[in-house]
């Protein structure tokens, strides 16, 4: 189970990704850099992160909660998205 935790993790990371970075063409186009430095007037993403290691149709999961309170943290520190975090 833990492989399918970690797998299904890697691939919400890497559609928040495509979703949330624009590509470097698109912000040079626009006269934006790809510092780290927030973008103003980016406008204003939102993620809920839900952990839930208490699934009724699976084993009882370890690691669920602690990942989406990483997720979570990531979220808002690193990238400065307003995150929400529901743990079950």
């Amino acid at each position: 189970m833990k492989k399918k935790t970690l797998l299904a993790l890697f691939v919400l990371s890497l559609l928040l990704a495509a979703v949330l970075w624009p590509s470097a063409a698109r912000m040079q186009g626009r006269g934006l850099t790809t510092g780290a430095a927030p973008v103003a007037n980016a406008g204003r993403y939102y993620a809920l992160v839900i952990g839930n290691n208490a699934y009724t149709s699976l084993p009882k999961l370890k690691t669920a909660e602690a990942d989406a309170r990483e997720v979570e943290k990531l979220l808002r520190e690193a990238l400065h998205i307003k995150s929400f975090l529901h743990i079950k």
